[in-house]
C-alpha cells in the first residue's frame, strides 16, 4: 500500500547531478520529516530472515539524509538507510514503520554524525554513459572527472552441521569507476588511472612516485590521485 502525505510545499529544487556537496545540516525550509512526502510501501523482511553474516545495507544504522528525485525535488529525512542489495531506499514514516521508497530518487546523501562523515550516492542513470552495474554509486571525488565506489552485494546459503535450517551470508566486494564526459571506466588500482587521464599522465606518474600512501586504503589512494588530477585543471 502506498504511503503518501501532502507535503509538496516542502520541496526545493536543486541540480540533480551538481558536483557541490549537499549540506545535510541545512534545512532549506524543509522539516525533518519532509521525507514523509515520498511515495512508499511497507517493508516486510522475508528475504534475509536467517542472515548471520554481512548486511544488505550500506550502513545498518539509520542515518539522517537527503533524497533528490527525478524532478529535482528535495526531501529531508532523519531515519534513512540504503539497501545496496536490492538498490532500495528505506525510511521510517511518522509512526515508525519501515518503508521502501517508490519515488524514483536519483541522489541520496547520508550523514553519519557519530563518525563525522557524509556519503553522497548517485543513481547509475545519472552517468554520462551506462555503467556495467545498475544501482547506487558512492562518490569519492568530484571535479572535471569523478571517482565512484560500487558495493557488489552477493548472498549465499549454507546449512551448518546438525542444523535444521540453512543460514544466510552476504558478501561485499568493492569496485571503483572513473567517470569522465561520455565514459565510465572501471579501475582497480591507482596506476590504472594514468592511461585514462593521459593529458596529465606525466604529472600523475611523478605524484605516484613521491606520494606517501602508506596505510591508505585503495579507495583513499584512488581518491587522492583523482583529486590531484582535478587540481591541475
Amino acid at each position: 500500500m502506498n504511503y503518501l502525505l501532502a507535503a509538496l510545499a516542502f520541496f526545493v529544487s536543486v541540480p540533480c547531478f551538481a558536483q557541490r556537496t549537499v549540506n545535510v545540516d541545512k534545512t532549506d525550509g524543509l522539516p525533518h520529516d519532509a521525507f514523509a512526502a515520498v511515495n512508499g510501501e511497507a517493508f516486510v523482511n522475508t528475504k534475509f530472515v536467517r542472515l548471520t553474516e554481512g548486511s544488505p545495507y550500506f550502513k545498518e544504522a539509520w542515518l539522517s539524509g537527503v533524497g533528490i528525485d527525478a524532478n529535482n525535488n528535495r526531501y529531508k529525512a532523519a531515519p534513512l538507510r540504503l539497501d545496496l542489495y536490492d538498490n532500495q531506499v528505506h525510511f521510517l514514516d511518522a509512526y515508525g514503520t519501515e518503508m521502501i521508497s517508490t519515488t524514483a530518487l536519483k541522489q541520496v546523501t547520508l550523514s553519519d554524525s557519530l563518525a563525522g562523515k557524509t556519503y553522497r550516492f548517485f543513481h547509475f542513470s545519472l552517468f554520462p554513459s551506462r555503467p556495467p552495474r545498475q544501482g547506487w554509486y558512492l562518490q569519492l571525488a568530484s571535479g572535471n572527472v569523478a571517482l565512484y565506489q560500487y558495493f557488489v552485494k552477493s548472498a549465499s546459503e549454507w546449512q551448518p552441521y546438525n542444523a535444521a535450517t540453512k543460514e544466510q551470508r552476504i558478501m561485499t566486494i568493492e569496485e571503483y569507476y572513473l567517470v569522465k564526459p561520455g565514459s565510465v571506466e572501471q579501475v582497480k588500482k591507482p596506476k590504472d588511472l594514468l592511461p585514462l587521464l593521459s593529458d596529465k599522465q606525466k604529472e600523475l606518474d611523478a605524484w605516484l612516485r613521491t606520494a606517501n600512501t602508506k596505510g591508505q586504503s585503495n579507495a583513499e589512494q584512488l581518491s587522492a590521485l583523482v583529486n590531484y588530477y582535478n587540481s591541475l585543471q
